[in-house]
């Protein structure tokens, strides 16, 4: 399952609406809403549900965006100086890697 669609059901759960999830992770509306619908496919369950305007999360996106936010407050960030800098950069960003319980 990809985390980044799992990132933005949670960001779902909290914000309400597409357009405040795209505006919160530089991403387009449409983006939003394509990953959500992967997701609820790769799941193979209706994630969410119009409400008016909004959208909110139905009991099953509920559950996954409960069980992504529990995995990540459980997630240790391995130190930056685990990752070595991307290719053909002297001292570039590094993207720190979560693992469940510090486990690899």
């Amino acid at each position: 399952m990809d985390t980044r669609r799992l990132q933005l059901l949670l960001a779902l759960s909290r914000l309400g609406s597409m357009r405040a999830v795209a505006d919160t992770h530089h991403l387009t509306t449409s983006t939003v809403s394509q990953q959500i619908a992967a997701l609820a496919k790769e799941t193979g369950a209706q994630l969410i549900e119009p409400e008016g305007r909004r959208v909110r999360l139905t009991p099953a996106g509920q559950r996954l965006a409960d069980a992504h936010h529990r995995w990540l407050k459980s997630a240790q960030i391995l130190p930056p100086a685990s990752c070595p800098p991307p290719p053909g950069a002297d001292n570039g960003p590094c993207t720190p890697i979560l693992t469940p319980g510090g486990t690899l």
